[in-house]
């Protein structure tokens, strides 16, 4: 301001949006299984979803989500894409011991966007006992693995297998091409 005079004046606009869960956790899971099919949203204030938020590289519109975890994990380096306010984590690792799993969860342009997840870890289920008196991880009704017959259940029944979650052992030597780069995460589905 230069007497009465405005020589330069600047206004700026803030949107405040929030990260939302809309996948509803169980209140437990067991040790070393899967969450399936995390679904969060970009909400406006007023409850709206936010579809500006959407991943497109030709642009230069990088919208991804990021996952950290206490522990170590793949997810930690693997980027969610947005598409049109939504993100979709198709499966997510839980530790293999007992405890409070807490994880943030992110916008990786705008970190202010972001949210904690946690979840009470229990023991795994042991072996079950068969009739001749030596344990077996297979389940009378799961057929071993070297009958040839493919199976992606749960064979421990659970709390939590309502809700999407399978007792597949992920593999800690998933190769990522980079940091940055996006990674389509398999699907799997309850039989």
């Amino acid at each position: 301001m230069s007497g009465n005079e405005v020589i330069f004046r600047k206004e700026s606009q803030i949107e405040e949006r929030e990260l939302r869960l809309l996948t509803e956790l169980p209140d437990c899971c067991a040790a070393g299984t899967n969450l399936m099919n995390l679904i969060f949203q970009v909400m406006e204030l007023d409850g709206s979803l936010d579809t500006s938020i959407h991943h497109d590289e030709k642009p230069g519109c990088f919208h991804t989500m990021s996952i950290e975890s206490d522990s170590s994990s793949v997810e930690s380096a693997i980027r969610y894409a947005f598409v049109h306010g939504s993100c979709k984590v198709s499966s997510l690792s839980l530790p293999e011991n007992e405890g409070v799993f807490s994880c943030r969860v992110f916008h990786s342009r705008y970190p202010e966007l972001q949210m904690s997840v946690k979840i009470q870890v229990t023991s795994a289920p042991t072996s079950e006992r068969e009739e001749s008196g030596y344990s077996t991880p297979h389940s009378i009704t799961t057929p071993p693995p070297e009958s040839g017959i493919p199976s992606i259940t749960n064979p421990w029944p659970t709390p939590c297998s309502q809700f999407g979650v399978l007792a597949i052992r992920s593999s800690s030597s998933l190769a990522l091409s980079s940091e940055t780069s996006l990674m389509d995460m398999p699907q799997y589905t309850e039989v």
